[in-house]
């Protein structure tokens, strides 16, 4: 049983330490122009597209498809974009504001 304990103990403060950590990618080449998407129908009154768009995958660009979300209440999205930073471009996640 003081196994287990001292598991959970270790697992929530090893996830605690890393929940502050990012890591921020600087690309140095321009992302290629976005892709002309054809959207599937809307679920619901109650969704909101998410446009698809360019992805680093450390190596080159890679396409990710864009989707239908839920809707969170009383929230707008922000759409995901490139943003040109001190040494390269950086993808600024979309979010709920």
């Amino acid at each position: 049983m003081k196994t287990h304990v001292k598991i959970f103990v270790l697992a929530s403060l090893v996830a605690a330490m890393s929940a502050g950590c990012t890591t921020v990618a600087y690309v140095p080449a321009n992302p290629p122009i976005a892709k002309t998407e054809v959207r599937s129908p809307k679920p619901g009154a109650k969704y909101t597209w998410s446009a698809g768009h360019w992805k680093w995958n450390g190596h080159g660009y890679v396409w990710a498809d864009g989707h239908w979300m839920k809707n969170k209440k009383g929230k707008t999205w922000a759409p995901g974009q490139w943003k040109k930073g001190p040494h390269g471009n950086v993808w600024v996640a979309g979010y709920w504001r």
